[in-house]
């Protein structure tokens, strides 16, 4: 799942936001209809979830998780796509 987040640089952004825009403001589409946004972000963050198919599954497997986050994993785990072969 690591080629996860790559897939992400990957969309057209502009394209994407432009549409939600105009879905949430009205006055796109008339009064300033033919205006462009300039879209920025300053920081963004990719989240991965782990789902348990119980809360006793996941207290089981919550003492193994919380020491290997804090020592196993770090920026490099995510900064660049690695793609598993299998």
């Amino acid at each position: 799942m690591r080629f996860l987040p790559y897939l992400f640089t990957r969309l057209d952004w502009p394209r994407i936001l432009e549409r939600y825009a105009r879905y949430v403001n009205p006055l796109l589409k008339s009064l300033l209809h033919g205006y462009q946004h300039y879209w920025v972000t300053s920081q963004s963050e990719y989240a991965t979830d782990i789902i348990f198919k119980s809360s006793s599954d996941l207290c089981e497997g919550q003492p193994n998780l919380e020491p290997l986050s804090c020592t196993q994993i770090d920026c490099q785990d995510t900064a660049q796509p690695q793609v598993e072969s299998n």
